[in-house]
């Protein structure tokens, strides 16, 4: 751990006071240039700027916060400093958040020197490609926000975690958020924040609120960055679960077929509530890539759904995956919400016995 001291030169006296700073202040680092506080020991923050929160106005607090975080990103080492002024002095102890290969944030505690710092809070980095459709975790995303105990591939599709989600308001607009950073239409370090339910895989409910940044936009490989947090203890889960309700129902009506929601906009599924049967059930891990054949007519096929003319469109295309030849499988898509930003049900089989 790296120890750093900073010398106060002018008098800044309850500006920091303990009890005005104590607790911890998550940075999300996915835009370099200036990190954004999206947690402020109690209640989350939509991406303010270090500078502007008001317990950390003196300029030293604020420039000592913004190296530490640079130093940890970069080393992705924790990281601790006194920071010594004329009547007060403060700890600042400082943890990376770990993502696929890079970290995505930094938490920081700020209090009393002889102070032990509160244990960090849990925090893990995620990643998205908009162009593969395939989400990018860090290592402690399974185990310490999904509560999955069993080793699981760090890259998977999206589906693979959205099956555990109880409630998720802002899925729609995830969606447009996505969309527009792999389109490049929204400008570098675009954001998206909200909540999420979710029951871990010991049955605990947890809320996790969800960061996301567009990187890279406007280039051949655009993602999105950023973080999952554990804030169950500042906002418990509502109790409302329309996620499961409605995997019981898929239950009940999917018996033969896969059935799953699917977002109009980013042409994908975001969960199985009945699993794909063979030989799609690869969906589950992967998108297909679709016939070049089939593109237009798919196309075509869905134009009514997300213009409003449809509630209901059924089709046989050729699909297939990474380990596969080509598949015929028939689709029936039903709009639950139309538009082109819309969502709706999605029923997958294949069109030949198995």
């Amino acid at each position: 751990m790296n120890t750093r001291y900073t010398e106060l030169q002018t008098k800044w006296g309850v500006v920091v006071a303990s009890d005005k700073v104590g607790g911890w202040v998550v940075l999300e680092t996915a835009v370099p240039v200036e990190p954004s506080v999206v947690f402020d020991q109690d209640r989350t923050k939509d991406f303010g700027l270090v500078h502007r929160r008001k317990t950390l106005t003196h300029p030293a607090i604020s420039s000592a916060i913004t190296i530490a975080t640079h130093a940890v990103r970069l080393s992705g080492e924790p990281h601790s400093e006194i920071i010594y002024g004329p009547t007060q002095s403060v700890r600042l102890s400082a943890h990376p958040v770990h993502g696929y290969d890079a970290v995505h944030g930094v938490q920081i505690w700020l209090g009393d020197p002889d102070a032990e710092p509160a244990p960090p809070r849990t925090i893990e980095g995620w990643s998205y490609d908009p162009n593969e459709k395939m989400t990018y975790h860090g290592k402690g995303v399974d185990p310490n926000i999904l509560g999955v105990d069993e080793p699981r591939p760090l890259i998977v599709a999206a589906p693979a975690y959205f099956q555990q989600f109880d409630r998720f308001e802002r899925e729609l607009e995830v969606g447009q958020f996505v969309s527009a950073v792999g389109e490049g239409t929204v400008p570098e370090g675009h954001s998206f924040e909200g909540d999420v339910e979710l029951t871990d895989g010991h049955g605990v409910e947890r809320t996790i609120h969800v960061t996301g940044r567009g990187v890279n936009v406007g280039t051949s490989r655009p993602m999105v960055h950023g973080l999952l947090h554990d804030i169950t203890d500042i906002r418990p889960p509502s109790g409302h679960f329309e996620r499961r309700f409605a995997r019981d129902m898929a239950k009940i009506i999917g018996a033969t077929h896969g059935v799953g929601h699917y977002d109009f906009q980013t042409k994908m599924v975001t969960e199985w509530l009945t699993d794909p049967p063979a030989p799609l059930h690869r969906w589950k891990a992967a998108a297909p890539q679709y016939h070049p054949d089939e593109c237009p007519r798919i196309c075509d096929a869905l134009q009514p759904l997300t213009d409003g003319r449809s509630e209901y469109v059924e089709m046989t295309v050729r699909l297939r995956f990474p380990d596969t030849d080509w598949i015929p499988a028939t689709l029936g898509l039903r709009a639950a919400h139309a538009g082109p930003r819309g969502r709706g049900l999605l029923t997958v089989r294949s069109a030949t016995p198995t």
